[in-house]
């Protein structure tokens, strides 16, 4: 296959990961980490897999020598569809529709990883024939509950080490990025007395004291978000995020600015995104647990 005939099947070849669902729980990527493989090897490629976790294989191939080493990644997992009677197209089709194709993990990132995936593909030969460094492709497992049997591993292992990294996640088709704000992900924990629901006193409300921990939570990323003061060298960084942000956010119907994109990029965000408690409506709760997600910047300091 020639440089055009992979550039003009990326659309193609972005279908088809879609239909090979690796929703995130549980995140298995045998079907997908098979389907990659094969298809670097029939282009001639030789790849290894590396698995950390059952059913979680990690896909990796390497040509060229030396230095510099730069490194395309792609994680091959995808967030959960939600209600899939609220899809136009059914979310695992991949279908194409006036040169846009729709499906779950379409941009984020099947499209990415279709990308460099063609990407390494046609550069590899260049580089073995130059003898110009060394370039590695990776597609890699659970990136969206944090990445530990994926990259994290690998780098771990000293198996992706590199001068530099691509990774194809969608940031507009006309910018990229050089950095991203921290992951932060905390459970939070109540535990009550269970008592019989007509006769409340008697007991002790998990889910009343997570409440009151979800309220305090929130205001004391607050009280910090008020005290981050942002290096000068983030600030046109931050702003170039703002925009793109307020330029995907037009047509939502949303009166946003860009200083509201602004504040949101330059501060820690706060999301409590998943919430479980109770057993039974007319039992009180003994115990209530919430999963909460924040995004910092790592050089964001306090003010004393």
């Amino acid at each position: 296959m020639n440089e055009r005939d992979l550039r003009d099947n990326i659309p193609n070849l972005v279908s088809r990961l879609i239909q090979m669902p690796s929703v995130n729980p549980p995140g298995y990527t045998v079907n997908i980490a098979g389907f990659i493989r094969d298809w670097l090897g029939d282009l001639g490629f030789r790849s290894e897999v590396r698995e950390y976790i059952k059913d979680k294989p990690n896909v990796i191939a390497r040509v060229g020598k030396g230095k510099p080493v730069l490194i395309l990644n792609g994680h091959m997992d995808v967030v959960p569809p939600g209600d899939e009677s609220r899809w136009v197209y059914p979310p695992f089709s991949g279908k194409v529709v006036e040169g846009r194709i729709y499906g779950r993990g379409a941009t984020d990132m099947k499209g990415g990883l279709a990308v460099i995936m063609t990407v390494f593909a046609e550069l590899a030969p260049l580089i073995e024939r130059q003898g110009s460094g060394t370039l590695i492709f990776s597609a890699t497992a659970d990136e969206e509950t944090g990445g530990h049997p994926g990259v994290e591993a690998l780098v771990r292992d000293g198996v992706l080490v590199g001068d530099a990294a691509i990774v194809a996640e969608p940031s507009g088709g006309f910018r990229y990025y050089i950095g991203e704000k921290g992951l932060c992900q905390v459970k939070l924990v109540a535990r009550g007395r269970p008592a019989h629901g007509s006769l409340p006193v008697l007991g002790d409300n998990a889910i009343m004291k997570l409440i009151r921990a979800i309220s305090r939570a929130e205001e004391l990323i607050n009280e910090f978000n008020r005290g981050i003061k942002l290096p000068s060298e983030l600030m046109e960084a931050i702003k170039n995020s703002a925009e793109v942000y307020l330029e995907v956010s037009r047509g939502s119907g949303l009166n946003l600015t860009l200083s509201d994109f602004e504040r949101v990029v330059g501060t820690v965000s706060f999301n409590p995104g998943v919430i479980r408690g109770g057993s039974k409506i007319n039992m009180v709760p003994d115990y209530a647990e919430l999963e909460l997600d924040m995004r910092f910047h790592r050089e964001s300091h306090r003010t004393r």
